[in-house]
């Protein structure tokens, strides 16, 4: 769920709009949606560089894509810790969020997640030093981009 807003850089509007969609779909019970407006809210604190509000908002996203099995999405949150906590420098925690993004795209075959996966990865193992894996997450990554299509190398 992105917003207009948020593409406009203009994320405190965003923030607010998304606040209200997150009323809504608690008042009716649209779980599913909630954790999107969640995993949004996330996005534009992040943009903001408001990481532990990010943070936050992101657990929240993901305690409710397992509540309701969501495990594409379950992914994507977990892709989204993963990266808010490289942007902290926390490149180990990064990287548990980051596996186990990588384990639930394989596992439901989406291709597009786990190049995601890696490519993030990739940059985390390369912020510690630790040079194979990230060379090694590299190479599944661009084969993962060619193999679907994705010439910028970033889904």
């Amino acid at each position: 769920m992105e917003n207009a807003y948020g593409f406009l850089g203009q994320y405190q509007l965003a923030i607010d709009c998304l606040q209200q969609c997150l009323a809504i779909t608690k008042e009716i019970n649209d779980r599913a949606v909630e954790g999107k407006a969640l995993g949004s809210l996330g996005n534009a604190y992040c943009s903001l560089k408001q990481y532990q509000l990010a943070i936050d908002y992101y657990q929240q996203w993901l305690a409710i894509t397992k509540e309701i099995g969501d495990r594409a999405g379950e992914g994507m949150a977990l892709v989204s810790l993963g990266n808010t906590y490289g942007s902290l420098g926390q490149f180990r925690q990064a990287i548990d969020y980051l596996q186990q993004s990588l384990e639930i795209a394989r596992e439901i075959g989406d291709r597009a997640g786990e190049g995601m996966a890696l490519g993030f990865l990739k940059i985390a193992y390369g912020c510690l030093g630790q040079y194979s894996q990230a060379m090694d997450c590299h190479r599944q990554h661009l084969e993962i981009a060619r193999e679907i299509g994705d010439r910028s190398g970033t889904r």
